[in-house]
């Protein structure tokens, strides 16, 4: 039976290392914005909380959400994601219930997510657009 469990702040460095393997691509794919060491610092302070989905022993997944407050809204954020290959139909579900359920409480008025395009083929949701980045050229000191 899989178990959503969303890990207090306090217990983030011992599992950290559980969920890292997990979360090393999302992160490499803000291309430098953020380093695993920043996000489990978010996660043990709270601006940041990690979720993970586990079977028995086996972590099958791990994800990074924080609350986002806009001028007129609150939602919650999916910010890295990562999981095990072919477990996606076993803990996203109740992943993204678990997620819902929580950030009601804190008064969030819906749930957003930035990632790959595959998501929006597994992800029930709006596709509002797509995010482009492009570093600029590293400048010289004089």
């Amino acid at each position: 039976m899989i178990e959503i469990m969303q890990i207090p702040s306090a217990l983030v460095p011992s599992v950290w290392p559980l969920a890292l393997p997990l979360l090393e691509g999302p992160i490499e794919m803000t291309k430098g914005c953020y380093l695993p060491e920043d996000v489990s610092m978010f996660c043990q302070g709270g601006e940041m909380q990690l979720w993970l989905a586990v079977d028995g022993e086996d972590v099958l997944a791990a994800y990074v959400t924080e609350i986002a407050v806009y001028p007129r809204k609150k939602r919650v954020r999916a910010t890295f994601a990562g999981a095990k290959p072919h477990t996606l139909e076993k803990w996203l579900e109740s992943m993204v219930n678990a997620i819902e359920a929580w950030s009601k409480i804190w008064g969030c008025e819906g749930i957003e997510a930035m990632g790959r395009k595959g998501w929006t083929k597994v992800v029930d949701g709006e596709v509002i657009g797509t995010y482009i980045a492009r570093d600029y050229p590293a400048m010289e000191m004089h």
